[in-house]
């Protein structure tokens, strides 16, 4: 999920929560986004795990701030 600005983050994870009543769902959410971490932490979200972001290259030239990809399991 990639939202332009929190409040539509925050509305797509509401729907998205209310859509898998029955599924778990993970953010994976980078260190350099706070905003989306505070997002995830005002609804119960809890880390359970890392995840490093590799290259090998350069770094792609990628906007970070906004909420990254959902799952749902």
């Amino acid at each position: 999920m990639y939202a332009d600005d929190e409040q539509i983050a925050e509305q797509l994870l509401l729907a998205l929560l209310a859509f898998a009543t029955e599924a778990r769902v993970f953010l994976d959410v980078p260190d350099a986004n706070p905003e989306a971490i505070k997002l995830a932490q005002r609804y119960g979200m809890k880390p359970v795990s890392e995840v490093a972001r590799m290259y090998n290259k350069e770094i792609p030239n990628l906007p970070i701030n906004f909420c990254p990809i959902i799952e749902s399991y």
